[in-house]
């Protein structure tokens, strides 16, 4: 879980709830350092560095797509978080072969 997750986290228990959907703990969130994002995965990782295979998520909205990450307000993130390595695999395996498309487009615009 990256730092913005956390920071989420906290601020939900300043304003009272102490589960994020429900499902996830403060004190899960301190003592795991990464949990994965995917519904019912308990799949955790500690350390300040994130293992090879797991992969960082963010959701975001943008009129178009983002060529510089460093241009996404903050405010438009809906979700941020990381996969472990089966979910990295599950979630990739449910979207298009971007493969065709790489030659032909810039990098991030599909």
């Amino acid at each position: 879980m990256g730092r913005h997750e956390r920071r989420a986290v906290r601020a939900l228990v300043r304003l009272g709830r102490t589960t994020v959907q429900g499902t996830v703990s403060l004190d899960d969130v301190e003592r795991a350092g990464y949990i994965c994002a995917w519904r019912d995965c308990q799949a955790t990782c500690e350390g300040g560095n994130l293992p090879k295979a797991w992969r960082c998520l963010l959701l975001f909205w943008a009129p178009r797509p983002v060529m510089d990450m460093t241009k996404i307000p903050q405010e438009t993130w809906d979700r941020d978080g990381v996969l472990c390595p089966e979910h990295a695999r599950a979630l990739d395996g449910l979207l298009k072969d971007l493969a065709r498309w790489t030659d032909d487009r810039p990098a991030g615009s599909a």
